[in-house]
């Protein structure tokens, strides 16, 4: 089951530190990974906790996700 984001959120950028090789954490050094941290969190008007935005990039489809309460919502 394929679980989505509602509409209702609010982007926000928090940067995250790169590693020494100018990759982000999770990227193998091709620039592929399953769970790349991205420098994108969003917030939901209901509560005030952030959700870090992760990317699944594998050879020339990506994806964009969150984990919340334990499961995968694509957004």
């Amino acid at each position: 089951m394929i679980n989505y984001v509602e509409e209702s959120y609010i982007e926000l950028i928090k940067p995250v530190i790169r590693q020494n090789n100018g990759f982000f954490h999770g990227q193998d050094k091709f620039g592929y990974g399953t769970k790349i941290t991205s420098d994108t969190v969003i917030q939901f008007p209901e509560n005030k906790k952030k959700y870090r935005v992760y990317i699944t990039l594998i050879s020339n489809i990506g994806s964009r996700w969150i984990e919340k309460n334990g499961r995968k919502y694509l957004r």
